[in-house]
Formats: structure tokens, sequence, C-alpha cells
């Protein structure tokens, strides 16, 4: 069952379900389907409607008080199937050593391991319709340090539109849209949470609240902090002051130009993806990245697009630093051969750092809550790392004839700041928020435990990405939906799976 809150009157609501989900995205969807598989009672409740508007959107909006970074509100989608609504589909695994901890990055290491979400594989890749993953293959003459990757790409799915008729058809799953969390009540005597309270946008409505066994904030990796924040004086489950810090992001830069040499052959016409392998991570010392090979194809075929890529070969072949690359490997002319050039972008890790964090501003949204400020900070650490990636990649294209790599100079210079996001010419980072309720051991060291519980309330958790300990080079989409799962299976088996009786706001109906 689907229903506007705004528009439904009197709501049904049942007295009490097994599991309460605020949030309708990725994590938050994905979640419900799984309980309900298992057959127990959930109450999912999305801010949004079936589609972006004004009021829900204008919610998401907050503040950058650190490293340039997007405007929070186009960062973030608020609606059904929340940021799959803009989600390339590109899909990868975290990488088995991202789950260890590494000597040279402080606070790294999740108290779980791949092992623990490889039951999960192959149904993430059935929700997210993606085939097998291809294994990477270390590249010759690298001296094990680099590794050539696959990634698959979803259609990509939109979870708001391919799970709609799922959940509407759901005897066990009540969804309410227009559905914004704007308290989270918890009991004083045992300090576990007794119901969620959540407003829509018409005014002059009280807020509803609704009960359940267990509750999961499922908001996304700004909101699940910005909410938890906006509870008491001090927030919820913040006790130990670590809610909305270790922010992450995958910083995501162009880092030069490439042009691919006579044994490269036709590989310089496709994107290709080198990352490090985990002895060059430990070797030395940095963090995990993905270099992307983007090709300028040759083509003319008349349309925008084409006469695009044109223009784009003509400004590259007129640039002075990449004219002098292809000389350098092509010594009689720089006119065909640019269909092989392109640029050399980096996809990397952020190191966990405290410093970069969510916290509230003094600016209020229409439900009374503050809203976020984000603090995003880069270290020389992430420059370095990709600083000494990048010119690995180059070091292996000379070696294997393959071509030649020219890094800008903001890479090649140490004091030299990050390029910002104004500049037009960068993306800086992919929408990935991560990491401000962060999954540790204890809570002097993070939010929720190994399930994803929080260590303060005992029947409260927090499913996405905002769990996660590090980034790795991988999107998180496809780890967000096999902690999902995981958590499901938690859930169910914690859970007695009663199916409860409907309030009397809905006219005692079952």
């Amino acid at each position: 069952m689907i229903l506007d809150i705004d528009q439904a009157d009197p709501l049904p609501l049942a007295d009490r379900y097994d599991v309460c989900i605020a949030g309708g995205g990725v994590a938050g969807i994905t979640l419900a389907l799984h309980l309900a598989e298992k057959k127990r009672r959930v109450l999912l409740l999305e801010a949004g409607g079936y589609e972006y508007s004004e009021a829900s959107q204008d919610v998401c909006k907050g503040a950058n008080a650190g490293y340039s970074y997007f405007n929070l509100d186009t960062a973030r989608l608020r609606y059904l199937g929340g940021t799959s609504g803009h989600w390339n589909g590109q899909c990868r695994p975290l990488d088995a050593h991202d789950f260890l901890p590494r000597e040279h990055i402080p606070d790294s290491g999740w108290p779980i391991r791949k092992t623990d979400l490889d039951p999960y594989l192959d149904a993430a890749r059935d929700i997210l319709e993606l085939p097998p993953f291809p294994e990477g293959n270390v590249l010759p003459e690298s001296d094990g340090l680099l590794r050539e990757l696959d990634f698959q790409w979803s259609p990509p799915v939109r979870f708001g539109e391919k799970y709609r008729k799922a959940l509407s058809d759901s005897t066990l799953i009540d969804v309410f849209l227009n559905a914004n969390l704007v308290e989270v009540g918890v009991d004083p005597g045992n300090g576990r949470i007794s119901h969620f309270a959540f407003r829509g946008y018409a005014e002059g409505r009280p807020a509803r609240k609704a009960t359940a066994d267990r509750y999961v904030l499922a908001l996304g990796g700004i909101e699940n902090a910005r909410l938890m924040l906006n509870q008491g004086p001090r927030g919820l489950a913040n006790e130990t002051g670590m809610v909305g810090r270790y922010f992450m992001e995958h910083p995501e830069f162009e880092v030069g130009y490439y042009v691919a040499g006579p044994a490269r052959g036709e590989k310089g016409a496709t994107r290709q993806f080198i990352a490090p392998t985990a002895e060059m991570i430990d070797k030395l010392k940095m963090t995990n990245a993905v270099y992307r090979l983007g090709a300028v194809v040759n083509k003319n075929d008349g349309s925008l697009v084409g006469r695009g890529k044109m223009a784009l070969k003509r400004g590259m072949c007129a640039s002075d630093v990449v004219a002098d690359l292809i000389r350098s490997v092509y010594p009689l002319s720089c006119r065909v051969q640019v269909e092989n050039a392109g640029a050399l972008e980096v996809f990397g890790e952020q190191v966990p750092n405290p410093r970069s964090r969510v916290f509230l501003g003094e600016e209020k949204d229409r439900f009374g809550l503050r809203r976020p400020v984000l603090d995003w900070q880069l270290t020389t650490f992430e420059k370095r790392s990709i600083r000494v990636g990048a010119l690995e990649v180059g070091k292996h294209f000379a070696r294997q004839d393959f071509g030649r790599v020219k890094l800008h100079d903001w890479v090649l210079q140490e004091d030299a700041e990050f390029p910002t996001v104004d500049s037009g010419l960068h993306n800086v980072g992919g929408y990935h928020h991560m990491g401000t309720t962060r999954m540790a051991a204890s809570a002097m060291d993070g939010v929720v435990d190994g399930n994803c519980r929080t260590f303060e309330h005992a029947n409260l958790y927090i499913a996405g990405s905002s769990v996660f300990r590090t980034g790795g080079q991988a999107n998180p989409t496809f780890t967000i939906v096999q902690l999902a799962l995981r958590l499901g299976d938690h859930l169910a088996a914690a859970s007695a799976g009663v199916v409860p009786r409907r309030s009397l706001e809905s006219g005692g109906r079952t």
C-alpha cells in the first residue's frame, strides 16, 4: 500500500509494526522489500512524493563551510527512490582490503569483512540488474602494483519506478509519501526508541506517530546525521560526539592527459579503468583509487554530439600541453592520432577524518529542524595518494609503450590546492555521502556496530552509506544494497513477525 499522508484522511496506521523505516531511497526500499519477503510488517516513510517537488527539495538545502562542493540540494534527491534518480549505474563491490585496517591510514578497518557481504552478492546483482562482475587483472610489467578493473553498469535502476508496484501491491508494507520524520521518541526509562513522529506539507495537520519493535534511519549520509543532531541538546545516539563526523566523498578530478602509442592500438578509443593493487596501496602508503582513461573519439556524424566531439578534438590539438605530449609519441603530426588521446581522471578514496563533518547551522526548515552545514575536508594525504598513483599509471604507459601521460601542475606541486567545483572543469565528487554514522567496534570510534545497530539505543539501526567506515574506490550503491539485505536478515531474525491491528484513526481496518 502507498498513500500520500497529505491526502489520506484517516490515515491507515497500524497499531505497531515490526520495523519502521525512515527513507525511501535505495537502502530503505531494499530493506522494506526484503523484510516483507521474511513476512515482517513494515512502515516505510518517504519525505517526498513520486517525483520531484519544490516543497520537498527545499528541505535538502544547507550550507558548505569547507572545501568547495556542490549545493546540498542539488547533490541529493528527495522523492521515492532517492538519489537513484540521478545515479549513472556504475557498480562494483568494495575490495576485500577496503575492510581491513591499514597501518598508514588512521581509523581504517571495518568491524566486518567482505566475506560478511559476499552472501548477498547475487541478490544485490538481481536488484540492480547486473551481470556477474569480471575479475580485475594485474597489469603486466607493473611489478604487481596496478590492475585493470571492469565495472558493470545498471540500466540504471530507478528504485522509485522499478519497485513502485511491488510496494503498492504488498500487504505487509505501508508506504507513506510526503512523510517527513521530525522526531525520534526515546523512552527515558530504558533508552529504547518509542516512536517515529512524522508530518506532511499540508498546513494545520498535527504530527502522526508510528510505533514499531525496531526503527531504521535510511535518510542518506547527510540527512541521517542532520536528523540525529536535531534530536535534543546533544543529539540522538551521540553520547561520544561521533554523529556527523568522518564525512567522506570520492574526490573526483581530472589529473592530466594521456595519448596512446602504437602498442595500445584500439584501446585508446574506449574508456578503461586502472587501479592500485593491495600491494601498491600498502607499499606506497596511499588510499585506494581508480584512474579512468576518458577517450576522445574521432567521429563527426553531423549531429550536435558529433560536432561537439570534433570541437573538443580541435581544442585539444590546439592546446600546447596536449600537442607537445602527442608530438612526443607521434613526431609527425597532431592531426589524426588525437583520436587516441583523452583525459586522465581519478576517482579516489578519502582518508577518515573526524574534522570532515556535518553539523547544524542556525537556519531552520519548514518543520523547525536546523539545516545542515557540510564542512568537507581534504588533506595532503589524499593529494599525495592521487599523485603517486597517477605517476605509476604514467610509468606503466611508458614501459609498455602504450603512450604517454602528462599530469597537471596542481597534481605535481605539493603545495598546490585542489581545483574547485566553481572552475567548471572538475566534478570534485560523486554525490557519495559516506561516513557520518560510521560502523565501529565501540561507541568511542563510531555510531553503529557491525550489525548497523546504534550503540546507544538497542532498537535503532542505520542503513545506507553513512555507516561506511572507509569508502574504497567503488561507487557506494552496490555495497548499500548488500548492507541493506544483511540488515534485513538481522532484523527479521530478531523480530517475532506479528501482523498488527490498525489504529483507531483507520477506522479499525486490517
